[in-house]
């Protein structure tokens, strides 16, 4: 029997707490973040994930992905998980989405509306 992955799949949505305080990259952060797992039902292992957290960038706390990573290849997943992210920052009222070139593939986030900003992120306009 073939299982239609697409119509089996569920995304896995963990708090992961608040990081430390620390110089990074964005400035001084201290921010929630979560972890986002897509998974196949009936299986254990995930076929991708994602960070996810909230710091302030331009003066407002924006979702800012972290990192994209796929155990497979297959874009279709990364595409799933970042259709979910998007649909969480529209309910939560984000009116942008940020990411981090340097974890997730540029060639990715620009297919998927993403625009240039300085340095290492990249920016997309949701709401």
């Amino acid at each position: 029997m073939k299982i239609d992955k697409k119509k089996s799949m569920h995304i896995s949505v963990s708090y992961q707490g608040t990081m430390p305080v620390q110089e990074g990259h964005l400035g001084a952060c201290g921010d929630d973040y979560m972890r986002l797992a897509l998974y196949i039902d009936g299986y254990a292992d995930s076929l991708a994930y994602a960070v996810v957290n909230f710091p302030m960038i331009e003066g407002r706390k924006v979702l800012f992905i972290h990192e994209i990573f796929l155990y497979q290849k297959g874009k279709a997943e990364c595409e799933i998980l970042l259709e979910t992210i998007m649909g969480i920052a529209v309910a939560k009222g984000y009116d942008c989405i940020y990411a981090n070139k340097g974890k997730t593939p540029e060639c990715f986030l620009k297919k998927n509306g993403f625009g240039e900003t300085d340095g290492n992120l990249m920016k997309k306009e949701v709401g």
